[in-house]
């Protein structure tokens, strides 16, 4: 017998390819009993030869086509989870068609990641003709020719880019078909907006309250201005050389928070220092919160921005006028191809060829379109008027109260416009002074009560 553990003992250093740990060598066994034991088969394992079906395997792998992108086919394979029962044609008809049953908004910005680029297009019709073709030959090849490699079938991301590079402008479409399904809760978001400065108008050229506090806050001003004396109009010096006495005849409504910031000797600011003299004569008077309860809620508006978003809305109605019109002459030449058929089998086969290339347009998708243009002009037109009433209730109030109007800007003057949040800003900000220290006299008042009793 031949020792084979002394014959083989230098193997691995004769061919220092073979790792630490020997792989098993499994033997077939068949029908006569164990098969004789062969000393290539150890080399070959200490090798680390392969399978000849494995070299076939990746050499397929190699010679693959590469269509698209992997990381993007898996992200598209993702996506596509929530189609699932849709099936690629009716998705692609759906984008066409603008069908707001089938795509709703989520789905729409899902679609819009993933539009087909001109590369992707080009090659996946490319490919498809490929197959076409080997189909083609494969029906009238002889025995060689059948042996060819066929070429590789389409995955699911592949059928989709297919699929959706057939919508003419689909990203065009796409953002048409977004513009329809948020159109309804923007308008709705803006007129309830524009509805907001409308009731803090009202509320505030409405506020007797407001009115009296202003003009106590105005006469005390003056007070303070003229070291504590008390000017009536009979007693002001109108000579244009005299500035000892004059008298302020209206204020920004910025500085009404600056009262906060003054003190007197007794630690209290300016505003407390009122309202402690109104809460002795006039209480009533200081419970102006519950005459405006739309401040803080207007605060929030901003005008630049619902007429970027207005303008927004324009821009989509026109993007799908201008879908309609195209779809509109698709349409009719479609009707046209399909009365030369009739007359014309080979015109018909031509026309029947171009439809491949693009959609079909529907005479519903031409009614639907019809449909959500009358719609939304009507309501962009509403929502327009809306907003450009309340704009000029706004500048109204600011004239009324003194300041700048929002939509006017001074010639020469670097001041820009009022805005709803500052004018309203600084309202909300001094209403809410004017109730915390109502707050803070009535506490006080109560407990120098419970101090004194008799007083």
């Amino acid at each position: 017998e031949i020792d084979y553990k002394k014959l083989f003992a230098e193997v691995e250093s004769d061919f220092a390819v073979a790792p630490k740990k020997k792989p098993a060598v499994v033997m077939n066994v068949g029908k006569g009993g164990p098969a004789k034991f062969n000393p290539l088969d150890l080399l070959s394992a200490s090798k680390g030869l392969t399978s000849t079906k494995g070299d076939v395997n990746k050499s397929k792998k190699n010679t693959s086509e590469v269509l698209i992108d992997v990381h993007r086919a898996q992200n598209i394979n993702i996506m596509l989870v929530k189609f699932n029962r849709i099936t690629m044609e009716a998705l692609s008809q759906g984008a066409m068609g603008l069908d707001a049953t089938l795509l709703d908004s989520s789905a729409v910005t899902a679609l819009q990641q993933f539009i087909p680029t001109s590369e992707e297009s080009t090659c996946l019709k490319a490919h498809v003709k490929k197959i076409k073709n080997y189909a083609i030959k494969k029906s009238n090849s002889n025995s060689e020719e059948e042996k060819s490699e066929p070429p590789a079938s389409l995955g699911k991301a592949e059928l989709y880019l297919l699929a959706m590079s057939k919508v003419p402008k689909l990203d065009i479409r796409l953002s048409a078909l977004g513009f329809c399904l948020t159109t309804k809760e923007t308008v709705t978001s803006l007129e309830h907006s524009s509805q907001i400065v409308f009731t803090a108008v009202e509320e505030v050229k409405g506020s007797k309250r407001l009115q009296c506090i202003l003009r106590v806050i105005l006469e005390l001003g003056n007070v303070l201005k003229n070291d504590g004396v008390v000017l009536e109009e009979n007693q002001i010096n109108t000579t244009a050389t005299s500035t000892i006495q004059t008298l302020s005849r209206g204020f920004k409504i910025s500085s009404l928070n600056n009262m906060i910031k003054t003190k007197s000797n007794k630690n209290e600011n300016i505003l407390e220092y009122c309202v402690g003299k109104l809460y002795t004569i006039f209480p009533e008077m200081l419970q102006i919160s519950t005459e405006m309860k739309t401040l803080n809620d207007a605060s929030k508006i901003s005008f630049p921005k619902i007429t970027m978003e207005l303008n927004k809305m324009k821009s989509g109605l026109n993007s799908l006028v201008e879908l309609y019109k195209e779809d509109k002459d698709i349409f009719e030449q479609q009707n046209q191809q399909k009365e030369q058929k009739d007359d014309n089998d080979n015109q018909g086969e031509a026309s029947g060829s171009n439809s491949s290339i693009h959609l079909v347009v529907s005479e519903q998708s031409i009614s639907r379109m019809e449909n959500m243009i009358s719609d939304y002009s009507m309501k962009i037109k509403s929502l327009e008027e809306s907003v450009s009433s309340s704009l000029s209730e706004f500048d109204e109030l600011c004239i009324y109260l003194g300041e700048p109007p929002g939509s006017i800007t001074i010639p020469g003057s670097s001041t820009p416009g009022t805005t709803p949040e500052v004018l309203f800003g600084h309202l909300q900000t001094f209403v809410t002074a004017v109730t915390n220290a109502t707050n803070t006299t009535s506490a006080r008042i109560r407990r120098q009560n419970r101090l004194n009793p008799h007083k």
